[in-house]
């Protein structure tokens, strides 16, 4: 049998112990000792503790990184819409014709560099 506890030392401070325990049979298959062997462990729980608060960390930021991505791409979203409807009008002519001669260059040059965002 093995186990993973706290351990008190003399002093009184406390420590991570692994102990396994054998049983000693006598001849006759009966109990006759036991035999422990421990392993002092505080090292590595104290490791796995920093290493679960660093995934835990990351995570957190994972997720704030991807609200923000989120967030940007509703912001730059909602103005490039009313952009791409104005410029749509705009060819169109919805509004009357149009008087400079490059619009028609600007319109396929925005359009072959339309931009696509992050959630649609």
């Amino acid at each position: 049998m093995a186990w993973e506890i706290t351990n008190k030392h003399k002093n009184g401070q406390l420590f991570w112990e692994y102990t396994k325990i054998f049983l000693v049979k006598g001849q006759a298959g009966e109990i006759r000792n036991f035999v422990a062997i421990k392993e002092d462990i505080t090292e590595r729980k104290r490791k796995e503790e920093e290493l679960t608060l660093a995934r835990l960390d990351a995570e957190n930021a994972n997720e704030a990184k991807l609200a923000f991505l989120a967030n940007m791409s509703h912001e730059l979203r909602i103005p490039m819409n009313a952009i791409l409807g104005f410029s749509e009008s705009m060819k169109m002519q919805i509004f009357g014709p149009l008087k400079h001669k490059n619009t028609k260059i600007m319109w396929r040059a925005f359009v072959i560099r339309r931009p696509t965002f992050v959630n649609g």
